[in-house]
């Protein structure tokens, strides 16, 4: 009660020197709360209210015609608010006019305006300047002044007091209202409080960290889903979320602070240093939102990435990595730190995240993996153990199985085998259980390619009977180098791999081995008899003729037949012989024991 009568007086006291002081300026709010039962309830109502008296504004002639009707310019705003617990503010319950009591008049309006109006005769109604009756246009002047240019700034200043008393609450429900009625008074009472607003940069705008000014804040676009609001509240984020009715006019306020990941990002590098404490929900809601853009990339230095060894962190000091595919995921397993998991992202997201590697609009920091990442990879994970000076290496069972994986990734990127970065991998493996450097050191390093088919067959049969196996086979399947790189057939005489579907390098690791394999029967011997006569000398340069040849003298695949009688009767031998002397002459070999 003390309170009331204390704001009351200072009111009163206020209107008696603004009725003698021409300049004289009042404002003054406060909050005053009423009690009063109903069916043996209790109910308390609160209202907050703002009183303005500001005669320097007047000009002379409205100055002189106020004084002649003892006006003073003096309006008051109130606005219920509810302080229960379980509900809101009042709503949008419609006000009324007062002239010292109150009109007849509703307001169209959220709140109570006093104001010493010109009002008729009978109190029904507001003096305005159309009135195409009215022969003195003064009193419609005295009441456009109050309308215009008192109750805006007393309304505005009632939003502050709000704010204050409630910084919680947003409170839009007591911002003028949108009105279809060109002749109601308060027809641009909302365009007149948000240009006042926004001219003093008054903390109106609600956020989850309290009232900020535009200038400190940033508009939302009216569609964030619920969960990207939940994530802004969590990091701070001022952002202000406003109904459909003030969008128009908040936007033009707000300029270029409008939230979007570029804005975002701004606010989030003020904050870094608390990324870290944020649920991983928000980093997520957070960082998806940021991919929505096509091509933004401004989000580097931000600890908003999930990587797969489980922690969060930004992009751009090192390279980090996206899987293109399970594969992928698979092979580069050991590299978490550097590995993006995809996985916590949605599938628009993940897509985003891939076509900006494909098309190289992503963040410079954030790649796909190539040759060169493979190799670096190799080096620190796969083939970390093994000597490095050496060709032939021993791959334990993980490093093996790794190793095939690797070669159909190759093989899916359309990499070339003969790239160095990738040429330098142990990746393939041989008969002897080990693999093989793609691209030796050492000319002595040269393995074999067994053909499919019956000479293909017997030369992985040799090498399986054999102990020491001097020249290894290639393990890799009918196709060979094929299967990493289509151009792999043409590669095999720089990658020292001897292709044995050419009849040369054939006898010439027969060669090599006829002395390690142990029973040669007669079917292998006439198997490679065959291959030997199907093969075109013509086919052959002259080098190549001549190694033929030479090859020819030292493996025992020929047949000598002889005739021999006894006892009346005659027999036929059949003995394998080496050839002393071989002669090509008009497209036939003649051989000579």
């Amino acid at each position: 009660m003390f309170a009331k009568c204390r704001h009351k007086s200072k009111v009163n006291d206020a209107v008696k020197e603004a009725l003698v002081s021409p300049d004289f300026s009042f404002e003054h709010s406060f909050e005053v709360a009423m009690e009063h039962k109903a069916k043996g309830e209790s109910k308390k109502t609160i209202f907050i209210l703002h009183h303005s008296i500001q005669c320097g504004l007047m000009d002379e002639t409205l100055r002189a015609w106020a004084k002649g009707q003892k006006y003073i310019p003096w309006v008051a705003i109130a606005a219920q608010v509810s302080v229960s617990q379980n509900s809101k503010a009042s709503g949008m319950a419609k006000g009324s006019f007062f002239t010292v009591l109150p009109l007849p008049i509703a307001t169209n309006q959220p709140v109570h305006i006093h104001g010493l109006f010109s009002i008729s005769p009978d109190r029904a109604r507001l003096y305005q300047l159309d009135d195409k009756s009215a022969q003195d246009r003064d009193p419609g002047k005295w009441n456009t002044f109050l309308f215009q240019s008192l109750i805006p700034a007393a309304w505005t200043k009632l939003l502050c007091s709000l704010a204050d008393h409630y910084p919680g609450q947003p409170f839009f429900e007591k911002w003028p209202q949108t009105l279809d009625d060109t002749r109601d008074p308060l027809n641009n009472a909302l365009e007149n409080v948000v240009a006042i607003i926004g001219k003093e940069s008054l903390p109106l705008w609600p956020t989850s960290i309290g009232h900020k000014a535009a200038a400190n804040s940033l508009l939302s676009r009216g569609a964030e889903s619920v969960r990207l609001r939940t994530a802004l509240q969590e990091a701070g984020a001022p952002v202000v979320f406003i109904p459909e009715r003030l969008r128009d006019l908040s936007q033009k306020l707000f300029k270029g602070r409008i939230l979007s990941p570029h804005s975002l990002c701004t606010f989030l590098r003020s904050v870094s240093a608390q990324i870290n404490l944020w649920s991983n929900l928000t980093k997520h809601e957070i960082l998806e939102y940021l991919f929505a853009e096509p091509g933004f990339t401004g989000y580097g230095g931000l600890d908003l990435f999930p990587f797969e060894d489980g922690t969060y962190r930004s992009v751009g000091e090192t390279n980090t990595f996206v899987h293109r595919n399970r594969l992928e995921e698979d092979i580069f397993s050991l590299e978490g730190a550097c590995n993006l998991n995809i996985q916590n992202f949605s599938a628009s997201a993940q897509q985003a995240l891939k076509r900006g590697c494909q098309n190289s609009n992503n963040h410079v920091g954030i790649r796909y993996r190539s040759a060169r990442h493979l190799r670096e990879y190799c080096m620190s994970f796969v083939f970390n153990d093994v000597a490095k000076e050496k060709d032939f290496v021993i791959l334990n069972e993980r490093a093996a199985a790794t190793a095939a994986k690797i070669r159909t990734w190759i093989s899916d990127r359309g990499f070339c085998i003969e790239d160095p970065d990738i040429s330098c991998l142990w990746l393939l493996p041989v008969s002897n259980g080990s693999h093989r450097r793609i691209k030796p050191k050492e000319a002595s390093s040269q393995v074999y390619f067994a053909p499919s088919g019956d000479i293909g067959d017997l030369m992985k049969r040799f090498d399986a009977h054999m102990t020491s196996k001097p020249l290894p086979l290639l393990d890799m399947g009918p196709l060979g180098l094929t299967s990493i790189d289509r151009r792999g057939q043409f590669m095999m005489s720089n990658l020292l791999i001897q292709d044995a579907t050419r009849i040369v390098p054939l006898l010439q690791y027969l060669k090599r081995i006829w002395d390690l394999v142990e029973d040669i029967t007669e079917k292998d011997r006439l198997l490679i008899s065959r291959a030997v006569a199907s093969y075109s000398p013509q086919e052959l340069s002259s080098t190549e003729l001549e190694t033929l040849i030479e090859v020819l003298r030292h493996i025992p695949i020929f047949q000598k037949v002889l005739w021999k009688v006894a006892e009346n009767r005659m027999f036929v031998l059949f003995f394998y012989f080496q050839v002393l002397s071989l002669i090509y002459l008009q497209g036939v070999f003649f051989v000579m024991d």
